[in-house]
Order: C-alpha cells, then sequence, then structure tokens
C-alpha cells in the first residue's frame, strides 16, 4: 500500500503503520514495567512469581518480534 500511485492509500497506509507501531510500543512499555517488577519482587518470593515472569518473557519475546516486522518491513 506505501508504494501506491493514488495518494489517499499512502496517506492511509502510513497512518495505520504509525498507530500499530506506537500501540505496539506502549504495550511494550506495560510489559516492560511488570518485568521489573517480577524480577524485583522475584527475590521476595518465589513459585508464584516464576510463572508470571516466565509469562513477562514469553510477552516481551513476541512483541519484540511483531516490532522488529514493522520496522524492518
Amino acid at each position: 500500500m506505501s508504494s501506491s500511485q493514488i495518494r489517499c492509500f499512502r496517506h492511509t497506509a502510513t497512518v495505520v503503520a504509525l498507530e500499530i507501531e506506537n500501540t505496539l510500543c506502549q504495550v511494550a512499555a506495560v510489559v516492560e514495567k511488570e518485568s521489573a517488577n517480577a524480577n524485583a519482587s522475584h527475590h521476595k518470593s518465589g513459585k508464584d512469581l516464576d510463572g508470571k515472569a516466565a509469562e513477562v518473557r514469553e510477552r516481551r519475546t513476541i512483541l519484540a518480534e511483531y516490532l522488529k516486522e514493522i520496522v524492518d518491513g
């Protein structure tokens, strides 16, 4: 779409891509905060937070892949 000769399609494709990237960055910020909290709390209690930390790591990996796809095309 971004290589379309029709200007309105290029504009719309750019707006949509920027909105998706912006939203993914916001979600990534929340996940990073959760990760920091899980790591800080990990030292206090173990088993319950181990599952939470693993879940947060998995979400970080998925988000990094999504952002890499958008940035790299």
